[in-house]
């Protein structure tokens, strides 16, 4: 589910010994990515499946599949840092993202790039160093990612992290601040785990789409490629 953080009530001065406690719900707080259940009533940016608060400075693209012309992702721009967004449909009783970083690895590698696992804000994630072909030139480039994932209640939310939020300081915690605030709306239609949660574009025109031959990860893995 979202990443919770728990506070801990201080025990007595009386107590002869310290004793397990378990939080009441007031005293859990969801720290997001968010189920709509549990997000805070703050104003947001509302795309169907995904919901972000509008900040100062972000602009928002929606990526559009182009055969059926749907809405799959959004892709956030925060200064000289990028997000890509998607969120899928997850099964009840498991998560999915210790199958898709296994299925992200093997599309990096068969590229010719490079990953590594490493422990993160949001638990477990992938930096991978995808190729890039140099125009005129035979030399190789390689583009560096952060991919993370947030499994949640029959949702799954993966975040693909590009640009200077990569390096450590301020601007990665605003683009981490930023994947905290995003809200998720499951709904109750059946879907096959993996299957992409419908988005769209909001009426007033908040949000503008990719070119038809965007790649929603810069020549790098794209949705199909987690399925």
């Amino acid at each position: 589910m979202g990443l919770f953080g728990r506070s801990k009530k201080k025990a007595s001065a009386t107590d002869s010994a310290p004793l397990a406690h378990t939080p009441s719900p007031e005293e859990e707080e969801v720290k997001g990515p968010f189920d709509i259940k549990d997000a805070p009533d703050v104003e947001r940016l509302d795309f169907g499946s995904i919901q972000i608060p509008a900040r100062e400075g972000m602009s928002i693209a929606v990526e559009v599949e182009k055969r059926s012309r749907a809405v799959t992702g959004l892709t956030l721009t925060y200064g000289e840092s990028q997000i890509q967004i998607n969120a899928f449909a997850a099964p009840k009783s498991e998560g999915l993202w210790d199958d898709i970083r296994k299925s992200l690895r093997e599309s990096v590698a068969s590229q010719g790039g490079t990953t590594e696992t490493r422990e993160g804000a949001f638990g477990t994630e992938l930096y991978a160093r995808i190729p890039l072909a140099i125009k005129g030139s035979n030399a190789r480039a390689h583009r560096p990612m952060r991919f993370v994932g947030i499994d949640g209640p029959r949702w799954f939310l993966r975040a693909v992290i590009s640009g200077a939020a990569l390096q450590t300081g301020t601007v990665r915690e605003e683009i981490e601040d930023i994947i905290r605030s995003i809200v998720v709306v499951r709904g109750s239609m059946a879907k096959a785990p993996r299957e992409v949660l419908e988005l769209k574009v909001p009426g007033e025109g908040n949000a503008s789409p990719l070119p038809d031959d965007a790649d929603p990860l810069g020549q790098g893995p794209t949705i199909a490629e987690v399925r």
